[in-house]
C-alpha cells in the first residue's frame, strides 16, 4: 500500500511539474495606443498573436509562431520559435519567467545583438550561457483580465495613489536606463513604460485596461499640485 501511495505521489508531482513548464490559453499584455493590447494564444504547437482594441475587440492578426522546442531552465521557460509569416527557417527565442500560475508571467525584452538563430543547437548554446536579468513585459491570463476589469475606475484615483504611481514609474524608468543603450529609449517609450504604468495601476487596484488618453487625463486632475509637477517633469526627461 505504501508503494502505491508513493508511486501515486510521484505521478502527481510529475504531472504538476509538466503543467508548470507549459503555458496554455489566452494571455494579454498592454502597450501604448500605437499597439494597444496584444493577445497571445498558447497551445501545444503554436503561439498565435493578434492586436486588440482597448475594449478587447480584435483589430488584426499579427503572426503565428510555431513552437519548435521548449526548454525549462533556471525557473524560466525558453521557447524556440519560427515565425511562419516570414517564410524562413530562422529560430526566434522567447523567454518567460516570473510565472504566477493562472495570473501572470513576464516576457523579458531581448535586446542582445543576436537573438535569432539558424539552428536549434546554437539557440541551446545561448540558453545554456544565459545568466542575464532583463526587464520585461507583464502578460495576464484571461481570468486575471476579467478581475482587472472589475477594479476601481482610474478616474477615481486619489492623490496619494497617483503620487505612488508616479514615484514607482520613475523608479522603473531610472532602473531601466541604468543598463540600457541610448537607442533603447524608443523601446522604453512605446513598449516598456506603458506596460509598466498599467502594471503599477493594477497593483494599486485600479482598472488599467485604458487608453493613453484616459491615462493622460489623470495628469490634468492633479496638474496644479507642485509635488506631482516635479515628478512628472522628471518622468518626461530622457
Amino acid at each position: 500500500m505504501k508503494l502505491i501511495f508513493f508511486t501515486l505521489f510521484l505521478l502527481i508531482n510529475s504531472i504538476c511539474s509538466f503543467s508548470q513548464n507549459k503555458i496554455s490559453g489566452n494571455w494579454y499584455t498592454f502597450s501604448s495606443d500605437m499597439i494597444k493590447i496584444i493577445e497571445s494564444k498558447y497551445d501545444s504547437t503554436h503561439i498565435r498573436n493578434r492586436n486588440l482594441e482597448w475594449n478587447l475587440l480584435k483589430i488584426e492578426d499579427r503572426n503565428n509562431l510555431k513552437i519548435l522546442k521548449t526548454i525549462s531552465k533556471n525557473d524560466k521557460i525558453y521557447y524556440l520559435l519560427n515565425d511562419e509569416s516570414k517564410n524562413n527557417n530562422k529560430i526566434v527565442l522567447s523567454i518567460i519567467d516570473n510565472i504566477s500560475t493562472d495570473i501572470s508571467f513576464r516576457q523579458p525584452i531581448l535586446d542582445e545583438e543576436k537573438t535569432t538563430f539558424t539552428n536549434i543547437s546554437s539557440a541551446e548554446k545561448f540558453i545554456n550561457n544565459d545568466t542575464i536579468s532583463r526587464h520585461g513585459l507583464i502578460f495576464y491570463s484571461e481570468k486575471e483580465m476579467n478581475r482587472i476589469k472589475s477594479l476601481v475606475k482610474i478616474q477615481t484615483i486619489t492623490k496619494n495613489d497617483y503620487l505612488s504611481y508616479l514615484k514607482t514609474l520613475l523608479e522603473a524608468k531610472n532602473e531601466y536606463k541604468k543598463n540600457k543603450k541610448p537607442e533603447m529609449n524608443l523601446m522604453f517609450l512605446f513598449l516598456y513604460l506603458p506596460n509598466k504604468a498599467r502594471e503599477i495601476l493594477i497593483n494599486l487596484n485600479y482598472n488599467a485596461i485604458i487608453s493613453d488618453r484616459e491615462l493622460n487625463e489623470i495628469i490634468n486632475k492633479f496638474n496644479s499640485d507642485i509635488e506631482v509637477q516635479k515628478i512628472q517633469a522628471e518622468l518626461n526627461q530622457f
